[in-house]
């Protein structure tokens, strides 16, 4: 989709009457047909995406995964409930919340064959939140400028 960067550290909402408890997202991507907006959190390429061995072959999502998805839903969450006020309070009126995506940036895709699996089990059914990691990232833009890059035919 044609992402367009919006804003870094943004407040998406959750300050309490004291003032305190704002909701901070690393960024805000809006898609710039349809002003859709996406939450974007991002961790560090070293968060590690998986714990200890649940059972035979089967790894538990590790606590930063875990608590950044939930991280992330929430700041969906406190902009879904904020955002007539946010765009009014901003004068901003090029992004929208019609249907707000989730996207986790975190860690690397472990070596070992069940541990792949249970990654792959988790993020792929986690609703509304896509997980991607950093050297998935990596290969996805070296993919891409291989193909740009191409001769045609």
């Amino acid at each position: 989709m044609p992402i367009v960067a919006f804003r870094g550290q943004v407040s998406v909402g959750g300050r309490t009457f004291a003032g305190t408890g704002d909701k901070i997202a690393d960024f805000l991507h809006r898609n710039g047909l349809t002003d859709n907006v996406t939450v974007l959190e991002i961790k560090t390429p070293d968060t590690r995406v998986l714990g200890s061995p649940y059972r035979d072959g089967v790894f538990a999502p590790s606590v930063d995964l875990a608590g950044t998805v939930n991280q992330v839903l929430d700041q969906r969450y406190q902009l879904q409930k904020s955002m007539a006020y946010l765009k009014d309070t901003s004068g901003v009126t090029e992004v929208e919340s019609y249907s707000i995506k989730c996207v986790v940036v975190i860690g690397r895709v472990p070596a070992a064959r069940d541990e792949k699996k249970s990654l792959e089990l988790f993020r792929n059914n986690i609703n509304d939140v896509l997980v991607v990691t950093f050297d998935e990232l990596l290969e996805k833009l070296r993919h891409l400028h291989t193909f740009l890059w191409a001769e045609p035919g």
